[in-house]
């Protein structure tokens, strides 16, 4: 019996691991041609913005005669604006889905090859790890990015408070003249301007700008948003509310 669980579970091993493959394939075709497209319309934007609008003119005639009695062109030029966003989901739904299927195969092949309990018994418990573990993953990353972002500006003050107390400073025994700008200028500006991103006053509370953050953030997501700057918009309101933290706010209002 031991001996037919183990074949069993070295053919579910097997299976899964080209299973595993395929997705890996499929998933780095749809982030290569997703970047192509986005690239591609980026040039066509780009070339746009230098004068192509004239050009475009002329060939709006021509070029809606064809659309209008080629449907099929038509649909093809739809599919490539969508694409992006599309592709977008497409991957994260097949990221989701492939941790899903690879990690319960992989633990029941464990399960009868070395007889190990088994972590979860369903598909559906798999896919919640997942996104607890992407939820980590985001949650790790955005505070090693606050982190880094407090320790610069930490830096900046620090320097300027040297700076203020003795104009003189002394490089590898040489008298140096070092100027710095005041940090508090920048970041006031810093500041104000992450409050304009999130369309809320100089003096809102942690609260608000939570709020402010969420609203902004399902309306620019670039799952749900097929604008060409969604992606950029969504960074600058992601950028903006890890700035807006307890101590930036602190700080600012010690400025004022």
């Amino acid at each position: 019996m031991k001996l037919i669980k183990k074949t069993i579970g070295k053919i579910v091993y097997g299976t899964t691991q080209i299973i595993s493959k395929l997705f890996d394939a499929l998933i780095s075709f749809i982030e290569i041609t997703v970047s192509l497209v986005k690239s591609a319309m980026s040039l066509f934007f780009g070339f746009l913005m230098v004068g192509g609008c004239f050009l475009v003119l002329i060939m709006l005639g021509p070029l809606t005669f064809t659309l209008l009695t080629e449907p099929n062109l038509l649909l093809f030029i739809i599919f490539i604006i969508i694409y992006p966003l599309l592709g977008t989901i497409l991957l994260a739904y097949i990221k989701y889905f492939k941790y899903m299927v690879t990690e319960y195969l992989f633990d029941l092949s464990n399960h009868l090859i070395n007889d190990k309990n088994r972590r979860f018994n369903s598909f559906i418990e798999y896919g919640e790890e997942y996104k607890r573990k992407e939820y980590a993953k985001k949650e790790k990353e955005r505070r090693e990015r606050q982190y880094q972002q407090q320790k610069e500006w930490e830096e900046k003050f620090k320097r300027w408070q040297q700076y203020s107390g003795d104009r003189q400073y002394n490089w590898y025994g040489q008298s140096n003249y070092q100027t710095y700008t005041n940090p508090n200028i920048d970041f006031k500006k810093k500041y104000e301007e992450s409050c304009d991103i999130l369309d809320i006053s100089y003096n809102a509370n942690k609260d608000e700008i939570r709020k402010a953050f969420r609203k902004k953030a399902k309306k620019y997501h670039p799952d749900v948003n097929d604008s060409p700057d969604a992606s950029n918009l969504f960074k600058k309101i992601n950028d903006a509310y890890e700035f807006l933290n307890d101590t930036n706010i602190e700080r600012y209002r010690n400025i004022e």
